[in-house]
């Protein structure tokens, strides 16, 4: 890939992330990753 770039932001956005069920994070402070052609990701 020529100049694939990823960049990181700060974001404010509250993800949990949860496995059948359980709590295993649980944060308002995030990054936000970006890529040319590709949707954000946190």
């Amino acid at each position: 890939m020529q100049n694939a770039r990823i960049t990181v932001h700060p974001s404010q956005q509250r993800m949990q992330v949860r496995l059948d069920g359980i709590l295993l994070a649980d944060s308002s402070n995030t990054l936000e990753l970006r890529e040319h052609g590709y949707p954000p990701r946190h």
